[in-house]
C-alpha cells in the first residue's frame, strides 16, 4: 500500500510538471501566431506525369446469371419418392433426353382425377344437351314466327278481298292511330264508290235485283192492266186475269225482298263481315307479336341454360386439367443445364442453413425444393457503398479476381446498379448503406456460384496526368494544400485536385513536374485548438485514475494521416477496409470535412492519463516521433529517405 501510493503521489507530481511544460510551450505558440513545424528528416515524393486509372474496388461473391427453381406443384402435402443428388451437373444433353431428377407421391392426386374425370363427362354431356337444345328452340321460332306472319299477311288479304284493298289500307291506317268502330264501316256503305271486292259485287248484286224486281213488277203491272180492259169486254177469260194478278202480286214480293235484301247488307251485313275480317288481321297481328316475344322468351332460357352448362363444364375441365399438370408436375425433369443445389432457408443472424432435402420428407405446396443456377454465366453480386454509387453506370468495364484463382483476371461490366440500398445493410450498421450491383463475368468455366471475388470498377482511365500520393494532401480551412520540399525549408502551398484513387490525386493548379512533397504534412496547432487543449487539460487530473487506462489522442491538425512511406520508393497504399466500406469523401470533401465527418477544426480528444502529455515532438505514449515504431508495409519502410520516382 505504502508502494502505491508513493508511486501515485510521484505520477502527479510528473503529471502537474509536464501540465505547466505544456501550457508555456501553447502560450509561446499563441504569441507567435506562427505554425510549428516538425523537424528532422521528411519523406518525399516527386510530382510527376503519369497515366491513372480511377477505380471503385469492392468484394463480393460469384451468383449465376440464371437459376431455375424447382417447387412442388402437388396439392397439399406429398413426399419425395425419388430425388438426384445434390452438386450433380446436368448438361444440355440431360436436358434433351429428358432426364428425371425429382418424384412426388401423386396418390392422392390419382384419386381425385379419377373423381374429376366422372365430373367432366356429366358436364360435357350437359353441355351438349344445352347446346343441342338451343339449336332446337331457334329453328322452332323462327317456324312459329314465319307462321304468325304467314297468319297476319292472309287475314289483310281476306280484308282487302270483301272491302277492297283502299278501304282495307285506310282502315288498317286509321287503326294505328285510334281503334276502329262501326261507324266507319258504314261510312263505306254510304258511299258505294268506296267499296271493293267482295262487299261491292255484293251491293252491286243486290242493286240488280232490285232493278230487275222493279222491272218485272213494272211489266207485270202493265200486263194486268191490260188484262182487266180485255176481261171487261170479255175477250180473255177471267182466268187468265187472276193468272196476271197473281204475276202482279208476285213482281212486288219480288221487288220488296231486292229492296229488304240490300237494306240487311248495308245496316248489317256488310259491317259485321268487314269488322270480323278487320278483327282477324289485328288478333294475328298480335299473335305474332306474342310467338315473337315467346320466342324471344324460351331463346334466351335455352341460352342461359347453355351458358351454365359451358360455364361448369370449362369449370370441371380446368379442374381436370389442374389434376392432370399436377400428375404431370409429380415428375419433374432437367429443365435447363446447370447445378443441382438443394434449398437453404434463412436463420438468424442473416446466415443460410441447409434442409433436410431428402428421399421421403415431407414437402408442402409450392414449397421451394432445389435450384438449378447455370454453372457456365456467372456474375458477380457486389455492393457499393453510398458515396461512390453515382460515380458507376452500367456498362462500365470491371476488372475481376476470384479468391479460389487470385492470379487470373476476368474482365467484365457493370451490368445493373440497385435503386435503393440494400436493407441487409440496415441490420449489421443502420447508418450504412450499400447498393447492390451486378457485374457480369466473362469466361470462368471452372468457376463456381458462391465463390468470393473482388470487383474493380473502372471509373476512367486519365492519361499523363500530374498526380501526387492521396495522403500528401491537406485541408486547411477549405483550401488543399501540400507542402513543397526545397532545399532549406518546406513551403507550404495552395493546389487545385482533380481525380483521385485510392493511391494517387491529380494535380490541376500549383505544382510542377519534379517538385517533390512531403509524403507526412507538419502537424499544426492553431489557437482555437490551443483553446480546446486547455479546457481539456483541467479535465486531465480527475481522469487520470479512470478503469481501463488513458484513451489515445487524435492528431490536432485536421490533416488525413497516411500510411508510411515503403522503403523501395512506392507510394503507400491505404489500409484494407472492410467490403462495401469506402472512404466516404477521400481527402476532398467540402469545407476540409475529414473520413470521420469531421472538419478540420479539432475533434473532440480522447482523455489521457495523468503525467503523459506530450511535449514538443512526443506522442502520447512517451515516445517522440524517432522512437515511436513505423507501421510496416511490405518492403519495410524509412521515413527520412526520399522515394524515387517511379511509373504507377
Amino acid at each position: 500500500m505504502a508502494n502505491t501510493r508513493k508511486l501515485n503521489r510521484k505520477r502527479t507530481i510528473i503529471g502537474a510538471a509536464v501540465l505547466v511544460v505544456v501550457i508555456l510551450g501553447w502560450s509561446y505558440y499563441s504569441k507567435t501566431g506562427r505554425a510549428a513545424v516538425s523537424g528532422g528528416g521528411e519523406s518525399t515524393y516527386p510530382a510527376m506525369q503519369q497515366d491513372m486509372t480511377i477505380s471503385v474496388l469492392e468484394s463480393g461473391s460469384l451468383k449465376p446469371k440464371k437459376s431455375v427453381t424447382i417447387r412442388s406443384e402437388v396439392e397439399g402435402d406429398t413426399t419425395i419418392v425419388a430425388i438426384i443428388p445434390e452438386g450433380t451437373v446436368l448438361t444440355q444433353a440431360d436436358v434433351d433426353a429428358g432426364k428425371v431428377i425429382l418424384e412426388l407421391d401423386t396418390s392422392k392426386t390419382k384419386e381425385d382425377l379419377n373423381r374429376q374425370q366422372i365430373a367432366y363427362n356429366t358436364a360435357m354431356a350437359d353441355f351438349t344437351d344445352a347446346k343441342e337444345n338451343l339449336d332446337i328452340q331457334k329453328n322452332q321460332n323462327e317456324s312459329d314466327i314465319q307462321q304468325g306472319r304467314l297468319t297476319v299477311k292472309f287475314a289483310l288479304m281476306d280484308l282487302q278481298k270483301y272491302v277492297g284493298q283502299e278501304a282495307a289500307d285506310a282502315l288498317v291506317a286509321d287503326a294505328n292511330d285510334r281503334p276502329v268502330t262501326d261507324e266507319d264501316f258504314k261510312k263505306l256503305t254510304g258511299d258505294p264508290n268506296q267499296l271493293g271486292g267482295e262487299s261491292l259485287q255484293k251491293h252491286r248484286q243486290l242493286t240488280s235485283d232490285i232493278s230487275m224486281a222493279q222491272s218485272e213488277c213494272y211489266l207485270a203491272q202493265n200486263t194486268l192492266n191490260w188484262t182487266e180492259k180485255l176481261e171487261a169486254k170479255n175477250y180473255v177469260a177471267k182466268t187468265e186475269l187472276e193468272s196476271d194478278k197473281l204475276k202482279a202480286d208476285k213482281s212486288k214480293i219480288t221487288l220488296e225482298q231486292a229492296q229488304t235484301a240490300i237494306d240487311l247488307f248495308i245496316r248489317y251485313e256488310f259491317p259485321k263481315d268487314a269488322h270480323k275480317f278487320f278483327s282477324d288481321y289485328v288478333e294475328a297481328k298480335r299473335q305474332l307479336e306474342r310467338t315473337q316475344a315467346k320466342a324471344r322468351s324460351q331463346e334466351a332460357q335455352a341460352v342461359a341454360k347453355m351458358a351454365n352448362a359451358e360455364a361448369k363444364f370449362a369449370l370441371e375441365k380446368e379442374r381436370l386439367e389442374k389434376f392432370q399438370r399436377r400428375i404431370a408436375a409429380s415428375v419433374v425433369k432437367a429443365p435447363s443445364p446447370g447445378m443441382v443445389v438443394y434449398r437453404t432457408q434463412d436463420a438468424r443472424g442473416g446466415t443460410r442453413s441447409r434442409t433436410s432435402i431428402e428421399v421421403g420428407r415431407q414437402i408442402y405446396e409450392r414449397e421451394e425444393i432445389m435450384s438449378i443456377p447455370s454453372v457456365s454465366d456467372l456474375l458477380v453480386d457486389t455492393k457499393v457503398h453510398e458515396t461512390n454509387v453515382d460515380k458507376i453506370a452500367v456498362g462500365q468495364k470491371a476488372r475481376i479476381t476470384v479468391d479460389a484463382m487470385p492470379d487470373t483476371y476476368f474482365s467484365g461490366e457493370v451490368l445493373k446498379i440497385a435503386p435503393l440500398p440494400d436493407p441487409g445493410s440496415f441490420m449489421s450498421n443502420p447508418d450504412l448503406k450499400l447498393y447492390a450491383t451486378d457485374v457480369t463475368l466473362e469466361g470462368g468455366q471452372m468457376l463456381r456460384p458462391g465463390m468470393s471475388a473482388k470487383v474493380e470498377i473502372i471509373i476512367a482511365e486519365l492519361k499523363n496526368v500530374l498526380a501526387i500520393p492521396i495522403q500528401c494532401v491537406s485541408n486547411r480551412t477549405g483550401k488543399k494544400i501540400c507542402y513543397v520540399h526545397t532545399s532549406s525549408r518546406s513551403e507550404e502551398r495552395e493546389i487545385k485536385v482533380g481525380s483521385y484513387n485510392d493511391k494517387f490525386v491529380e494535380i490541376l493548379e500549383g505544382l510542377k513536374d519534379g517538385e517533390k512533397v512531403l509524403l507526412n504534412p507538419p502537424r499544426i496547432y492553431d489557437q482555437p485548438q490551443q483553446d480546446a487543449a486547455a479546457k481539456s487539460a483541467d479535465n486531465n487530473q480527475a481522469d487520470q485514475q479512470r478503469p481501463g487506462g488513458p484513451r489515445g489522442q487524435d492528431r490536432p491538425d485536421g490533416q488525413i494521416t497516411g500510411d508510411q512511406p515503403q522503403s523501395d520508393g512506392q507510394p503507400p497504399t491505404n489500409r484494407r477496409r472492410p467490403a462495401g466500406q469506402n472512404q466516404p469523401n477521400g481527402p476532398f470533401s467540402p469545407e476540409g470535412q475529414q473520413p470521420n465527418g469531421q472538419t478540420d477544426s479539432p475533434r473532440p480528444r480522447r482523455q489521457r492519463q495523468s503525467g503523459q502529455t506530450p511535449t514538443d515532438g512526443q506522442q502520447p505514449d512517451g515516445q517522440t516521433d524517432s522512437q515511436r515504431p513505423q507501421r510496416q508495409r511490405p518492403g519495410g519502410g524509412n521515413p527520412g529517405a526520399d522515394i524515387p520516382a517511379r511509373e504507377p
